[in-house]
């Protein structure tokens, strides 16, 4: 039988806003082998990585590795000191935003705070000092920046797109997080410019969510969207392949990992899938695997050497698996 194994799916950094939110990938487990079928779980990020390297307008993608997982409470760390604002005797919002467009996060949080204090009713401060703490990994305040801007403002554009990364993307992969992320996503989408490219990031942080609660049919939807107003974005892509993927478009999904083979983000994943679905086509397991192989190469941590199991480990480890799932991931199991 085939083996136990964990898999990832690889997400490019949202650009979104001005310019480039600079996050890597994390993921979220799980995949259960059930008589010899993968069934996939939701995949997530890891986490951000501000860097100070990014241009004021840029809207290329950040540069990445791979990291190790993120801990479960990453703010258990001290902070940094905030600085003084440096706003150049002028508007600190103004400020904010130029230091936070340039990666510097803390600098951006200073000034942004240094704006909530002189006007506590300024919604555009609250989302600036929020996007700040998230690129920080300073979640929970994030959370809390973000609902103290949705008590002023709730239809602030650029804070329900900030906040729909921050529940999709940043925070831990649950079901409430996901399904948060889809209600600001959505509500953005229905707020933004129509065909605009602002409506088009919501649709892709909405394919994410949707990808992520299960719901292929609505991602790919989202992704098709998305990808109508920005035909070359990775992120789409992917999103449009893993819906494919879920909802047995083979041919479709197999065209769009082909896209991806040479991104940097996600090539690992491409070749992973394509894998999958050469596996499924008669006279072509070693094409199928080769793509394998080749993912494990590209990502060794991400895709790791299979585990061979005997037929009583199997049984034992898919129980465990499936012991630790949600419950409501477990309703959905029944009968499998």
């Amino acid at each position: 039988g085939m083996p136990l194994q964990t898999l990832t799916h690889f997400r490019r950094a949202l650009v979104y806003r001005r310019g480039p939110l600079m996050v890597r990938t994390r993921f979220r487990v799980l995949v259960v082998w059930v008589s010899a079928l993968v069934a996939l779980a939701g995949c997530r990020r890891e986490k951000p990585v501000p860097t100070e390297e990014c241009a004021p307008t840029a809207v290329a993608p950040a540069a990445r590795a791979h990291l190790e997982p993120a801990q479960a409470h990453p703010q258990s760390r001290a902070h940094a000191p905030l600085p003084v604002c440096n706003a150049g005797n002028g508007d600190p919002l103004v400020a904010a935003r130029t230091w936070f467009d340039a990666g510097h996060y803390l600098h951006a949080l200073s000034c942004a705070s240094q704006a909530v204090a002189f006007d506590p009713d300024l919604p555009e401060a609250h989302a600036e000092r929020a996007a700040s703490l998230a690129a920080l990994e300073r979640f929970e305040e994030a959370r809390v920046a973000y609902a103290r801007l949705f008590a002023l403002t709730p239809d602030h554009v650029d804070g329900l797109l900030g906040a729909a990364h921050l529940y999709a993307v940043l925070l831990p992969g649950v079901r409430e997080h996901d399904a948060l992320a889809a209600a600001y996503a959505e509500r953005g989408l229905r707020l933004a410019p129509e065909g605009s490219q602002t409506q088009a990031r919501f649709a892709v942080v909405s394919a994410i969510a949707h990808n992520d609660l299960g719901d292929p049919q609505r991602a790919l939807a989202r992704a098709e969207l998305a990808l109508a107003v920005l035909p070359d974005e990775p992120e789409a892509l992917h999103e449009r392949a893993l819906a494919r993927f879920e909802l047995s478009q083979l041919e479709g999904a197999a065209l769009d990992f082909t896209r991806l083979v040479d991104d940097p983000v996600a090539r690992a994943s491409a070749h992973y899938h394509l894998g999958l679905i050469l596996e499924r086509t008669a006279g072509k397991e070693a094409q199928s695997k080769a793509f394998l192989l080749r993912a494990r190469e590209l990502s060794p941590a991400h895709f790791p050497q299979p585990v061979e199991l005997s037929a009583e480990a199997f049984r034992a480890a898919v129980a465990r698996a499936v012991e630790e799932l949600p419950a409501d991931m477990r309703r959905d199991l029944a009968g499998v």
